[in-house]
């Protein structure tokens, strides 16, 4: 008998394992709820639900779930949480056409999360505000099935742009946001931190400047004119977002 051989490539081989998950998380649950019966266990999967229909190149980081992936997941034990990736299915804070209805999850005998390193160094800059893509994140992740979303918490909540986001993050598809509405969470939670329904507005406008820096340096002087007004608190998260926008201004000679 004939047998065809492929020669792949170094750089072509997944980082990923599905079959060594289906062997591992069992064995790690049970040694979890061995000491802890009610433990909350997560299954990290480092991938997205997204089929994958590439036959070029195994799926990497971050990617799409390969077909073999789902013998693999049904050996996940029952009730833990299985939590995926949506990085490469974000572009500019908004979800890309890649994720189509096909990413969804059921819940069966998992329970799922999607997990985003959004306002990190792995993916944007670290600590920015990103309430209005954990919005768009959360509102696409209930629509696919998906219970919970976890944050890469990367910084303090004294930064104020992490602050927000994980403010927003136990807001969006909580009891009084459930579609996850960015306006409301802005009115609710952030015009009284940010000192006032116009101040919130201006607070993402300006954060948004990252990615227009020839702007940073009027907004800085908008900003400066501010602060003697606010209150204490509200002043410190304004010089936070100040400092941050400062921080990519270059220097003159």
């Amino acid at each position: 008998m004939a047998t065809a051989v492929t020669r792949i490539v170094a750089s072509d081989f997944s980082w990923l394992s599905w079959e060594d998950m289906g062997l591992m998380y069992p064995l790690a649950t049970n040694a979890a709820r061995s000491v802890s019966p009610d433990a909350w266990v997560v299954c990290e999967t480092y991938s997205h639900p997204q089929p994958h229909h590439g036959p070029d190149k195994p799926p990497k980081f971050g990617d799409t779930m390969p077909a073999w992936a789902a013998g693999e997941l049904a050996k996940f034990p029952r009730g833990v949480f299985v939590q995926w990736v949506a990085d490469y299915f974000m572009k500019n804070g908004e979800i890309t056409p890649a994720w189509t209805a096909e990413g969804r999850v059921t819940k069966g005998d998992h329970r799922h999360v999607m997990r985003s390193h959004l306002a990190t160094s792995w993916f944007g800059n670290r600590g920015e505000l990103a309430v209005d893509w954990l919005a768009n994140l959360v509102q696409r992740s209930i629509a696919s099935g998906f219970e919970g979303i976890s944050l890469f918490g990367e910084v303090s909540p004294f930064h104020s742009g992490a602050e927000l986001n994980y403010l927003a993050l136990a807001d969006y598809g909580g009891t009084d946001n459930l579609k996850a509405d960015l306006d409301s969470f802005q009115q609710r939670i952030a015009v009284p931190l940010l000192g006032g329904a116009d101040n919130a507005r201006d607070f993402l406008r300006f954060a948004r400047l990252l990615s227009d820096r020839g702007k940073i340096p009027a907004a800085l002087k908008d900003i400066y004119g501010r602060l003697a007004s606010l209150p204490p608190d509200t002043a410190r998260r304004w010089c936070w977002l100040a400092n941050q926008l400062a921080s990519f201004v270059p220097l003159e000679p």
